[in-house]
C-alpha cells in the first residue's frame, strides 16, 4: 500500500505513520552509535531517548553517565552527547532538548509537534504554563 505513495515498507514512520529523515549512523561498521546523557533521567531524557531510537537512529545505544562525564565519554565512544551542559544537544534558543532534536534532524510529524510542547511544558520551569 505504502509502495503506491513512492514509500519503501521498511522506510521509518512517524507517528501519523508518514516516513521521516533518520540521521547520524556510528562510522564504524557494525558499532550502535552510542548516545550520551546525565544520570538519573527526568522528563527531557527520558523522552530524547524515545525519540532518537524511533525516529533519528533506531539502534542507537543510549549511556546515561554522571553530568560531569557526558560530553568525555561521548567523545571516547564517538557517540552524541545531549542534554547536559557543553553537549552536541541542549536547550537552544527557548527549546528543550526534545524540541531541538526535531529540528536539526528534520523529523517532520504533527503529532510529534505536539508531544515536543508537551515535552517542553513539563521540562522547562519558566513555561509550564504552555
Amino acid at each position: 500500500m505504502l509502495a503506491d505513495w513512492g514509500i519503501e515498507e521498511d522506510e521509518p514512520k512517524g507517528l501519523g505513520n508518514y516516513p521521516v529523515k533518520t540521521g547520524v549512523v556510528n562510522k564504524k561498521e557494525g558499532m550502535k552509535m552510542k548516545w550520551v546523557t546525565r544520570e538519573h533521567p527526568k522528563t527531557d531524557r527520558i523522552a530524547c531517548p524515545w525519540l532518537i531510537k524511533k525516529f533519528i537512529v533506531p539502534d542507537a545505544e543510549i549511556l546515561y553517565v554522571p553530568r560531569e562525564q557526558v560530553v568525555e565519554v561521548a567523545r571516547r565512544e564517538g557517540g552524541k552527547s545531549f542534554d547536559c551542559e557543553g553537549a552536541d544537544y541542549g536547550h537552544r534558543e527557548g527549546k528543550c532538548t526534545f524540541e531541538v532534536l526535531i529540528e536539526d534532524y528534520g523529523v517532520q510529524d504533527e503529532a510529534l509537534q505536539y508531544m515536543a510542547r508537551i515535552v517542553h511544558g513539563a521540562d522547562v520551569r519558566a513555561d509550564r504554563d504552555i
